[in-house]
């Protein structure tokens, strides 16, 4: 008996055979992303992501950033980043961040959040009281239903090039 073949294609010029199985396609149990119920519109209307992101850049001008991320920080799926240093996970970012309290502020240059209200964002710089050094910052927030409340999925924070005197 003659093994059977898969049809050939020809695409461009090039002949080749088809492939023989389909592409693997991940169960629903397997795939990372799971749909994300929207906040309450009490919780909309309150705005309460942005009191979330406010809150935490208190703590975190008061208390320092570790104490900021212990308190907004989302436990299993947070990710810090920073210039020249692999993508942190919680505990890494509060080893990383600890003594670095913020003398300075977050200035925000824009705050908005996704078309299903499941995720805020906010963006600017971070400087210093002295303004000696400054950093752009991103902040990614996400509700969870589970706990009815928001908390930091990502932060980027990366150094500007020094400001220059006239």
């Amino acid at each position: 008996m003659r093994p059977q073949r898969t049809p050939r294609t020809n695409s461009g010029g090039i002949s080749h055979d088809a492939p023989t199985n389909a592409e693997p396609k991940l169960a629903p149990d397997q795939a990372l992303y799971t749909e994300q119920s929207a906040p309450p519109p009490k919780l909309i209307a309150e705005d309460a992501a942005s009191r979330a992101i406010s809150d935490f850049q208190d703590t975190s001008r008061q208390d320092g950033f570790a104490a900021g991320l212990r308190t907004y920080a989302r436990t299993t799926d947070f990710r810090f980043y920073t210039d020249r240093e692999a993508p942190m996970g919680l505990a890494a970012a509060n080893q990383y961040l600890t003594g670095y309290a913020i003398l300075g502020a977050w200035k925000e240059d824009g705050r908005g959040r996704s078309a299903d209200s499941t995720l805020a964002y906010c963006v600017g710089v971070l400087s210093d009281a002295n303004r000696q050094s400054r950093h752009a910052y991103a902040q990614i927030w996400q509700y969870d239903p589970k706990v009815a409340n928001w908390g930091l999925r990502i932060l980027l924070i990366n150094p500007l090039v020094p400001l220059m005197s006239k």
